[in-house]
This record gives structure tokens, sequence and C-alpha cells, in this order.
């Protein structure tokens, strides 16, 4: 479960946690993914506190997760045996297929990104050629970002973690 939450932690790093790109496979998108691959029989929410104020929240149930974004819409994702599919309010959708040490993401435009997964970090690398990579020590989770900038998430007490974003604002993140 800890790990489980510092992957999610990046979900936090932008206003729209699940704003879908129509060309770029992210680490919110990651995130995801990861939530609803691991503890496939679990109940859980997550809840987002941005410096703006905004909320966004993942509640999963099983092998389905409902992401509620802070504009009000909603994401569906849900598994089945290596694909795993991502339906937007809008009806675009993503699919990841996971092949082992690679997922194959083929976003909402047809283009294809891939993860690659090496240990404590996944480097994911987009059709434009840019890559992120998200680096987990067990108790704080670094992502670098295609231009450089680095963010950082932190536990802290109980059950809230603090993301400092690359401009320097800070994020609040709760579980329960």
């Amino acid at each position: 479960m800890k790990k489980l939450i510092l992957i999610l932690l990046s979900i936090a790093f932008t206003g729209n946690v699940f704003a879908q790109q129509t060309a770029i496979f992210n680490t919110n998108d990651l995130a995801v993914y990861n939530a609803v691959k691991s503890s496939k029989d679990s109940i859980y929410n997550f809840t987002f506190v941005y410096a703006d104020g905004k909320l966004g929240t993942i509640i999963k149930n099983g092998k389905i997760a409902t992401i509620v974004n802070p504009d009000g819409t909603n994401t569906v994702v849900s598994q089945t045996g290596q694909t795993t599919t991502a339906t937007n309010s809008d009806g675009t959708h993503s699919l990841w297929i996971d092949s082992g040490p690679t997922i194959t993401v083929v976003n909402p435009n047809g283009t294809h990104s891939t993860v690659i997964k090496n240990g404590s970090s996944s480097t994911i690398v987009n059709p434009d050629g840019t890559h992120t990579t998200m680096i987990d020590n067990g108790q704080t989770l670094v992502i670098v970002n295609p231009d450089g900038s680095h963010s950082v998430a932190v536990k802290a007490a109980g059950n809230t973690t603090i993301v400092v974003n690359p401009d320097g604002s800070h994020t609040v993140v709760t579980t329960s």
C-alpha cells in the first residue's frame, strides 16, 4: 500500500488531474494505471487538495476505478487480463497493454507511448521522443520532467503527503 500511495502521488502534479492529452502519456496516466493494477480486490479513496483549492478523487472498488476530476468530469478505468482501458466522459479512451518489462500505451488519437519499467523507476517515452522518469525510493517520489524540471512528493505525518511542484508551489495529498 505504501508504494501504491507514492505512485499515486504523481497524479497530483497538474491542476486537472486527468486531463487527457491526445499524444502524450504522462505520469498521471501511469499513476492511475498502477492504482488499478495493484490491490485488485481493495476499496479505497484518494483525495487531492491543490494549492488553488481544487479537489480530485480516485474511488477504487476491485478492478474498476472512477476518477472524479476537479472540473466535475469522470474517467472510468477498468482492467481485463493484461489490458487496462480508461474511458473519458467524452467517450475517448486509452488502452494500456502490459507485457512485463514494458507497457504499450495506445493514446486516444492512435499514437503509441511506451513505459519502460526498471526496478523502482519507470521511464515514459512519448511519440514525440520526450521522456519523463519517475524514481521511487520508498519514502520520496521524484519525477524528472522532459524539460529537466523536477517534482518531489514526500510522505508527511499520518495519511498526508506534500508535493513540491517545479514552480515551488505545494500540493497536499490526503489518502483514506
